[in-house]
């Protein structure tokens, strides 16, 4: 007989009647009724192919098919038990696990550093394995128990994924601290006149100019790049601007001779999520090392907005 064809809640009866040798204070025992239990003790009978327990003195006596089965029973129910109950643990200096981490580009360095070493230090046997996103990357292609740390585009989150809001991030100009543009407080018609580096494929490639073209206005773009950190360089060793997320526009080796001002653009912002697969929420090696992504994020601090 295969197992499919059996009740497996029959064993807990057979295992009670083992245990307490009545159908009464079996089905006591279980919270049953006794024709309940009496009707289980057919079926076992009839699975079993033998009579399982008779009637003896002192009540039912197992008979040798039962006696060789009782150990198997009892076993294979204590692990049934353990199963569900006991949740998996997980101890970070003994764990062996591979992750993968996409994150976008302007935390990479400021949550890949901070992770790294804190596994390293905190769970050796964890191996961590960063991609960034591309223009290819999507919600949806969570594979896994992978994890991302993205930027919020105000789709909707695919069925089976779930979310923690990392941080809202606003946009700040960044410009040379010497430099003749730069300016605390700036008109939004004054700020499009600026000599821009403008970042392309990215976050707010399109949006900041979109706010301009509702009030008429045009940004004096220079120079394209596709990267945060050469539109960073290029503003610290010129008189180019840039509109860069605030964390990132602090960060870096131009942070001593670049200065920011606030984007003179209202509402310009976006938020970073942390998404991960539903099927791993309750998972404890991964539920601590979303906890260590968002320490490692957080541990960096806001970066508000300067003058030079």
């Amino acid at each position: 007989m295969r197992l499919r064809g059996i009740d497996l809640n029959l064993l807990v009866v057979f295992h009670a009647l083992a245990a307490e040798r009545s159908v009464s204070r079996a089905a006591q025992r279980l919270g049953l009724t006794q024709s309940a239990v009496s009707h289980a003790l057919r079926r076992l009978r009839a699975t079993f192919e033998d009579d399982l327990f008779v009637r003896g003195e002192g009540g039912l006596a197992p008979t040798p098919r039962a006696l060789a089965a009782m150990e198997s029973v009892r076993t294979a129910l204590d692990e049934i038990e353990r199963c569900i109950v006991n949740r998996p643990t997980f101890d970070p200096l003994e764990a062996q696990r591979s992750f993968t981490l996409r994150v976008t580009e302007y935390l990479s360095s400021e949550i890949v550093q901070r992770l790294c070493l804190l596994l390293r230090k905190e769970a050796p046997g964890l191996r961590l394995r960063v991609l960034q996103f591309d223009t290819r990357s999507r919600t949806d292609g969570i594979v896994g128990d992978d994890l991302h740390v993205s930027i919020d585009t105000g789709a909707p989150i695919p069925e089976g994924i779930h979310r923690l809001r990392l941080l809202d991030e606003s946009f700040v100009v960044l410009f040379r601290r010497k430099g003749a543009s730069a300016r605390a407080r700036m008109s939004v018609a004054h700020y499009a006149g600026l000599p821009h580096v403008k970042v392309v494929a990215t976050i707010g490639t399109n949006v900041i100019d979109d706010a301009l073209a509702r009030r008429g206005l045009t940004r004096n773009i220079i120079h394209q790049v596709s990267s945060w950190r050469d539109a960073r360089f290029l503003v610290a060793r010129s008189d180019l601007v840039a509109t860069l997320p605030a964390r990132f526009a602090r960060s870096g080796a131009e942070a001593d001779v670049c200065a920011t001002a606030p984007c003179p653009l209202p509402g310009i912002g976006f938020a970073v999520d942390l998404m991960w697969s539903a099927r791993y929420e309750d998972d404890p090696a991964h539920r601590w090392l979303r906890g260590k992504i968002a320490e490692a994020l957080l541990a960096t601090g806001p970066h508000e907005a300067s003058s030079s």
